[in-house]
């Protein structure tokens, strides 16, 4: 017998009769019911089969997954929807098993431990959207299952924590050996001035620049989409900020997140600062923010953190600076 539920959009639908199993959301309940009648008369007539997870790739569900959900996704979150289809893509749902997934990370040479447990986290994320969203029948428990194994044996690990500081003489640094043509060495000062993504930095527009506040939208946010933050430019951002805006460009940073990454990383090699890692000028302009004396509420603005405990694996405030501010007459 089909079951209905009340949800924001309407009713939905949800029909499970001989290991067949499908759902659908309706604007109300009697169209939701006649749905669910026809399914399950195919059903018992042998018109409908299974065909979610029997017939799908990983890789197939993966690519639905983000037709579907990627509207509020990160460039990162969209990397490791890729680099999980590259592990798993030409499994099939069913063949996702505790075996069949330690087999695969446990002989990987392609990503490092913390980048797998990222990766079958995603990989639960998209099956719990199949699951709630398709009404698919999906094997979550044995992902969990090797998520917990794999952990023990030390596949799955979380990234060590980097207290890389930038000091000013490699922020220098990295300014003179600068090698791109296509983006500007200000957005180093800019990012760790200011430290906010480096994609939300590429995605301002004009039109999100007033008064030394920009406007980020669609700001990373797990638990809301479509987030929109108001932010201050600090420091040298504000008259970086000034002068991209000259003349009618519509935006001041016209290039890719993927753009800045290699030209910084191009910068730091050429430098000389191997052990430099893009990340870093985030954690620096962070840290510098607290040693100034700002207060959580004011960083996390800035930063986009909703919570203290992860906001402070960017903070490295070194006892130094702690003297300095103690001593300061203000």
């Amino acid at each position: 017998m089909a079951s209905y539920l009340k949800v924001k959009s309407g009713w939905r639908a949800l029909v499970a009769r001989q290991g067949v199993r499908r759902s659908r959301t309706f604007p109300n309940k009697t169209l939701a019911q006649r749905w669910a009648a026809e399914e399950e008369r195919k059903i018992f007539e042998g018109e409908a089969t299974q065909d979610d997870a029997s017939r799908m790739s990983v890789a197939e569900l993966l690519e639905k997954y983000r037709q579907e959900d990627s509207g509020n996704w990160s460039e990162t979150k969209s990397n490791m929807v890729r680099r999980t289809a590259e592990l798993f893509g030409d499994m099939r749902v069913d063949e996702l098993t505790l075996a069949s997934i330690k087999k695969v990370v446990t002989t990987t040479e392609l990503y490092s431990a913390s980048t797998c447990r990222v990766v079958l986290q995603t990989l639960a994320g998209a099956l719990r959207h199949a699951r709630i969203g398709w009404g698919m029948i999906v094997p979550s428990e044995a992902v969990k299952d090797a998520q917990k194994a794999l952990e023990k044996t030390g596949h799955l690990s979380k990234p060590e924590e980097r207290d890389r500081r930038i000091t000013p003489e490699e922020e220098a640094a990295l300014v003179e050996h600068w090698v791109s043509n296509l983006v500007p060495s200000d957005v180093v000062a800019f990012l760790i001035d200011t430290p906010i993504r480096s994609g939300e930095m590429c995605a301002l527009t004009r039109d999100d620049i007033e008064g030394g506040i920009i406007t980020i939208r669609d700001r990373k946010d797990p638990t809301k989409r479509h987030r929109i933050d108001r932010v201050p430019l600090v420091g040298r951002s504000a008259e970086i900020m000034e002068r991209r805006l000259r003349g009618d460009t519509l935006r001041p940073f016209p290039f890719s997140q993927a753009r800045v990454y290699d030209a910084i990383q191009s910068a730091a090699a050429a430098a000389g600062l191997d052990d430099l890692h893009v990340h870093d000028l985030r954690h620096e302009g962070i840290s510098r923010l607290f040693a100034a004396g700002w207060q959580v509420p004011h960083v996390a603005l800035i930063t986009g953190h909703k919570r203290w405990e992860t906001l402070k694996r960017y903070t490295h405030v070194t006892a130094e600076e702690v003297l300095a501010k103690v001593r300061s007459p203000s």
